[in-house]
């Protein structure tokens, strides 16, 4: 775990020590609806996905827009941070394990992208920007074009947060060094980590193995800044890599965050997580997990 640990050194986060809860808001036609402006209290940050990366390296945004910018109008006017994201499994090839469609395509334009990612936000509203790299081959294949994204976006908008996610599913000693670098390349624009600490594993036993000895006090003993990491967890379908951890390892997940200072955790998805209650929005206002994670984190 100490190779693990050392990819997040260096990153500080924007928000207070406070811990937060995260999760990410997709409207799927498979999901139960959740509107934006019916996301609950205890939810401290929205990321709205997914924006996709086109072949002339712009970004396109599928959503209605005024549905999109009158949601995040009422989430901000209760104290909630948002995100869009760009990427998710769709720019990585068949199940967001092969080809990098978000950076790697012959021909990309850092320039572009960066224009066009602004030009997105200022239309919906968005003030942050969260990367989705789900390409799953242990690497990031194309670590300078990402930086040399980043380093455009934040030209043009110095202010900007940016959160990427981090799959943990790097197994050999190589990969770990390989995806380190990648990230440390990455480092003076990246303020937020959302550590994927699920789906890690088809096979049961492997991942409750992963689950079990993630947990950060390992971080806090090598005495690095845990303020910008959330640990992640998904509910229902969206643990559709593999089975996710289990709600006693998500509260220890929870807990140990509190304890050590982590930024918090991040659920996939607040929708999945509804269905799992069939739509009952009174039960899961009751005894949902994401409601127990928020307690804990919040109290």
């Amino acid at each position: 775990m100490k190779t693990l640990m050392s990819l997040f050194l260096g990153f500080s986060s924007v928000f207070s020590t406070s811990c937060k809860l995260a999760t990410y808001w997709v409207d799927n036609p498979s999901n139960i609806s959740f509107p934006l402006e019916m996301i609950h209290p205890w939810v401290d940050t929205v990321i709205i996905g997914f924006a996709t990366v086109n072949l002339d390296s712009t970004v396109s945004f599928p959503y209605n827009q005024t549905m999109i910018q009158n949601g995040i109008q009422s989430l901000k006017a209760n104290n909630k941070t948002v995100f869009l994201s760009v990427g998710g499994a769709a720019n990585c090839g068949p199940k967001g394990i092969s080809q990098d469609l978000m950076f790697g395509f012959p021909g990309f334009n850092a320039t572009i992208w960066a224009q066009s990612v602004a030009n997105l936000m200022g239309i919906y509203g968005f003030v942050n920007l969260d990367i989705d790299y789900e390409c799953r081959d242990g690497v990031l294949q194309n670590p300078a074009n990402v930086r040399n994204a980043l380093f455009e976006l934040k030209s043009i908008l110095p202010n900007l947060t940016v959160s990427f996610v981090a799959f943990s599913v790097v197994v050999t000693p190589s990969g770990w060094q390989d995806y380190k670098q990648a990230f440390i390349a990455m480092q003076p624009f990246v303020d937020i980590v959302f550590w994927a600490s699920y789906n890690i594993n088809l096979n049961q036993g492997l991942a409750n193995v992963f689950y079990t000895n993630a947990n950060i006090t390992s971080i806090a003993q090598l005495g690095y800044n845990l303020t910008g990491i959330y640990y992640g967890y998904c509910l229902g379908n969206g643990c559709v890599w593999g089975p996710g951890p289990s709600s006693a390892q998500v509260i220890l997940w929870a807990n140990y965050v509190k304890l050590y200072g982590g930024g918090g955790l991040f659920l996939w998805s607040l929708q999945d997580e509804l269905a799992l209650y069939n739509g009952n929005f009174s039960l899961f206002n009751t005894v949902s997990l994401s409601k127990q994670v928020a307690d804990i984190l919040h109290g």
